[in-house]
Parts: C-alpha cells; structure tokens; sequence
C-alpha cells in the first residue's frame, strides 16, 4: 500500500513538472515520501518527515505491531468508532480533537455533512487497509543515506513519548542527522498553523542557501 501511493506521487510529480519538488508529509504520509524519495530521490530537493510512524526502527516494534492488530481485530468486530478510540489511545493522541469531531457549531450544510461522510469513509479506510501496513513499513536507511534528496525529520514539541515522535527521533538517529522540532503537536500545522508555518519556512529556506 505504501508502494503504490509513492507510485501514485511519482506519476503526479512527472505529470506537474520537471524541477525538484519540495514535500511535507505528515503522520502515516512521512512513509509515503520516504518510499518516493528512496526510488526517486531526483524528484525531490527537500522532504519534510513529519512525525513517521517508525514504529520498525523502535526497540518496542512487535508490542506496537500487537497493539495495531488488536485495533485493527476491534474494527473487524465492533466498528469504526471504538477501534479509532483504541488506536488513539495506542499512538497517545487521545488528548486531542477526535477525527470526525466537528469545530463548527450551528446546523449542519450539506458541505459539511459530505465532508463528514468523506471522513468517515477515510477513516474506515484507514482502519482497514493502512493501519497495520504503514505502522510494520520497514525504511531503507541505506537508500536514504545514499540519495540526493535531502530529508528532513520533524517531531511535533508537544507530542514527546508518542508512538510517531519516537518513530521520528529514532529515524533521524540512524540517518545521522538532527531531529527539528516543530510548534504543536502530532496535528501541529492545523493547531498552530501560523507558529509552524514559519518553522516549515526556515527549513525550506535553510535548503536554498
């Protein structure tokens, strides 16, 4: 799954253009980029790796992996609702907004109750097809190291001890370079998104000079 979506990247980068592109990516897309930039590193000047779930590289992999399962096994069984509430409290991000839950008040538009139903499909996607996938995804360090693609590792400065902080941390160990930390948390750039803006801008920046 992680291999086609880098397919997918790869055709739409070919498709827009010929430069370098520069790449954020967040959460479970950060593997997403790293499986581009390890085949296509000519495609990418800077990726930024926001928060990998890394969970391969943690010394707590198959008690991780066990957890995923179980919350894939709780979604099988009883649904969309209690599994998201278990994988959240799994990847320690049951202090924050919910998915799904709604920051409007008022009734309801037909826009907002499609974006809804959109997350919902997202969601049980996730949960069906991604989550175990992307949490057991296995990086190539070597192939890393080695391209032209200067990558990037972010961690979010309120979400210390997570599941994807440490998967952060502990990738920018084995590629040798400083972990940056971002303003916010695992969802920094929707929480403080002004603050982290001028973050991503400086590491941008920094790759131009």
């Amino acid at each position: 799954m992680v291999e086609i979506m880098a397919a997918d990247v790869h055709r739409l980068l070919v498709d827009v253009g010929s430069e370098p592109a520069f790449v954020f990516a967040n959460s479970g897309g950060a593997p997403v980029g790293l499986e581009l930039v390890t085949h296509h590193p000519q495609q990418v000047q800077t990726l930024v790796a926001h928060e990998p779930p890394a969970a391969a590289l943690l010394p707590d992999r198959p008690a991780i992996l066990a957890a995923m399962q179980e919350v894939y096994d709780t979604y099988r069984s009883v649904g969309i609702g209690p599994a998201m509430q278990q994988f959240l409290a799994v990847a320690g991000l049951n202090d924050g907004p919910q998915p799904g839950e709604s920051r409007l008040q008022g009734e309801s538009t037909p826009e907002m109750l499609e974006a809804m139903a959109q997350m919902q499909r997202n969601m049980e996607f996730f949960l069906a097809h991604y989550l175990r996938v992307v949490t057991g995804y296995q990086l190539d360090i070597a192939a890393l190291k080695a391209g032209s693609t200067r990558v990037v590792v972010a961690v979010g400065e309120a979400s210390g001890g997570q599941v994807a902080y440490r998967g952060g941390v502990k990738l920018a160990e084995r590629l040798g370079t400083e972990v940056v930390v971002f303003p916010g948390d695992h969802g920094g750039f929707a929480t403080r998104p002004a603050e982290f803006a001028v973050t991503l801008r400086k590491v941008l920046a920094t790759a131009d000079a």
